[in-house]
């Protein structure tokens, strides 16, 4: 059974460097190799950036603001082209409470035909409560259709937790995320 957020396990506490797109060679369906190339930096000023290739050809590209106070995405058909991409904002933060303050490291994902959006922030009132959260999108391209706030991706411990990524294992979806020092935990739903 699915929760809300698209998630079936949780897997906490990993320290680990993700690269979402990596910049090589790569065999194409007949044998050749083709080479795939890009000009740094993609963006200006963002980070914890992440790249997905989507089935529609497109690149889409979403990183940390410097203001900390909105997720947007940029949307091109070549990996270079993100550069000259217009940003779309999908989300601001909050004025006030939960995620209104440090919006950090957006991940950009496609699970079962539907976008989401797993991303950290704080409260307004307290900028270092940071947890993790979660936005969906229905739409086949995310930087149209409306953005829903799906809320916090919660997990027996209740501490700062931020840089979630999702992936699937053997028709199992997992999350992992970094978190202050504690045991990993297995979520089922």
């Amino acid at each position: 059974m699915r929760n809300s957020v698209g998630i079936v396990k949780v897997l906490g506490v990993v320290s680990l460097l993700l690269i979402p797109f990596s910049c090589g060679s790569s065999k194409t369906g007949k044998g050749e190799v083709k080479s795939l190339q890009f000009d740094n930096p993609l963006a200006e000023q963002r980070a914890d950036p992440f790249v997905t290739k989507a089935e529609d050809g497109n690149y889409y590209f979403i990183a940390t603001v410097p203001e900390y106070d909105r997720i947007e995405i940029r949307k091109s058909k070549t990996i270079n082209g993100i550069k000259e991409a217009e940003p779309v904002i999908i989300w601001r933060k909050h004025d006030k409470g939960v995620m209104g303050n440090h919006i950090w490291a957006p991940e950009l994902h496609r699970i079962d035909g539907k976008w989401y959006v797993y991303f950290a922030a704080g409260s307004a009132e307290e900028k270092w409560k940071i947890r993790m959260y979660a936005l969906s999108n229905p739409s086949a391209d995310p930087t149209k259709g409306e953005w829903k706030e799906e809320g916090q991706v919660v997990s027996k411990r209740d501490d700062f937790s931020l840089d979630a990524t999702t992936f699937e294992l053997n028709d199992q979806r997992y999350m992992i995320w970094t978190d202050r020092a504690s045991d990993t935990i297995i979520i089922k739903w």
